[in-house]
């Protein structure tokens, strides 16, 4: 079954490991037949700072508009980032803050939230680049968490399903190359 899938990279280098591992996504996903909508955190104008809380909703930029209307439209959703300080970069959280808002992800009933993005699986491809994510999984936990069950899951989206790749500095071409094959399988599968 051919699905709708989203693609969210977040580094600015567009030579970088992380981008080449989503761009394998995304090629073996269409050539799979799955309708792709990739967005780069960096190519996207907004400001990712959310100035007045839920008080206030600041207007959603065009980019933003466009990132909710495909997510709407998804059946699956996949962040694709490097472990800058055991957490996501900064300008992805703050697509979140900016876009994960009440009516669009989540509403409150009573007091309590309620889901909004159910029906939707979603995938995060962490990349390490120092590290051996195990080794920092020992050390300082689980940092896809956040993203895993305080954004995406809260909201209603799952399974969602983790691929922690590294350390990626030191890494063999014959490493590489079997990441590649990884994500690739995964862009095949739409999972």
């Amino acid at each position: 079954m051919n699905k709708k899938i989203v693609i969210v990279v977040a580094n600015p280098n567009t030579t970088s490991f992380t981008y080449a591992l989503a761009k394998a996504y995304e090629t073996a996903a269409i050539a799979k037949g799955h309708k792709v909508s990739f967005f780069s955190v960096w190519d996207m104008q907004f400001n990712p700072i959310l100035e007045k809380g839920y008080e206030v909703i600041q207007p959603l930029e065009k980019d933003l508009l466009a990132f909710q209307s495909a997510v709407r439209a998804a059946d699956h959703v996949v962040f694709v980032y490097a472990n800058w300080w055991s957490t996501m970069p900064a300008k992805l959280k703050g697509l979140f803050d900016r876009c994960w808002l009440p009516g669009f992800a989540f509403k409150f009933i009573d007091g309590t939230m309620h889901p909004l993005l159910k029906n939707k699986t979603g995938r995060i491809i962490n990349i390490c680049g120092d590290q051996h994510p195990f080794l920092l999984r020992l050390r300082i936990g689980d940092y896809t968490n956040e993203l895993k069950n305080g954004i995406l899951k809260d909201c209603g989206m799952g399974p969602v399903k983790v691929s922690c790749i590294g350390p990626t500095k030191k890494a063999t071409d014959a490493q590489k190359k079997k990441w590649f094959k990884e994500i690739e399988l995964l862009g095949t599968r739409g999972a």
